[in-house]
């Protein structure tokens, strides 16, 4: 799922801010895989404003630091009339990544609005930023397998989860269900290929049965549920929930 983000660039009058915030530009997914044996990957920018906009594009590595030359997005600055559209394409230098997992970068579109003729209007540029996935050529499994094979953990009150396989994992909601116990993460959040993190749940308790349920984010921006019963004693994996469970 993507961000948006808005600052100020100019105004003067704090009654016009909300409805020039609300930008007029929407991307056709909340995610993009660049799979390696294609050339490129694109997305398509829709104004459904009423103006003309400008929009720029670039690409990060998540902290904002620029993309070190591997990819580029063109066009990177173009003018979309109203109720337009454009393709943005993203390329690949051809190395300089790991071939035996994901990496994974953010493409940012901006929205820049034109200048106001009025004085006593506050204007904002808007931001979207959706995450672009890398995936190589000769990646083992599948990012549709990736959840299931992750492993979760209980040591000490503190649960983890464990990812072995080269795919991101992006989730978009956890909780951990057990008599008189409720364990919820209301935050989106990912796990990275190979990493190991522990989830700012409260404190488990010992010796009660406790049931694991999550929703993963596919590569089409959809949620897949997921469910398992956890052991104290030994990792497990959650498999895929059924439509007709509760």
């Amino acid at each position: 799922m993507f961000r948006v983000i808005r600052w100020g660039v100019a105004g003067l009058a704090l009654w016009g801010s909300l409805n020039s915030a609300q930008g007029s530009i929407s991307l056709n997914g909340t995610r993009l895989v660049f799979n390696a044996r294609e050339v490129e990957a694109s997305l398509v920018v829709h104004n459904q404003g009423e103006q003309e906009v400008l929009i720029q594009s670039w690409l990060d590595a998540g902290d904002g630091t620029l993309s070190a030359g591997m990819f580029a997005i063109t066009p990177p600055l173009v003018r979309l009339p109203a109720a337009g559209k454009q393709q943005l394409r993203v390329l690949y230098q051809g190395q300089g990544l790991p071939d035996d997992r994901e990496s994974v970068f953010w493409i940012n579109v901006q929205e820049i609005p034109q200048k106001s003729a009025s004085r006593n209007v506050l204007q904002f540029a808007v931001r979207q930023r959706i995450k672009l996935f890398f995936r190589p050529e000769k990646l083992m499994g599948s990012a549709h397998e990736a959840a299931a094979g992750l492993l979760w953990r209980l040591h000490d009150g503190v649960l983890s989860v464990q990812n072995p396989t080269g795919y991101h994992v992006s989730f978009a909601s956890l909780k951990v269900l057990g008599e008189g116990y409720q364990g919820v993460l209301e935050d989106s959040f990912m796990i990275r290929p190979g990493a190991t993190q522990a989830l700012a749940l409260k404190r488990i308790p010992a010796l009660v049965p406790l049931r694991l349920q999550f929703e993963s984010i596919n590569d089409f921006g959809g949620l897949n549920g997921y469910q398992a019963r956890l052991d104290q004693q030994a990792p497990v994996q959650a498999y895929l929930k059924p439509e007709t469970d509760p």
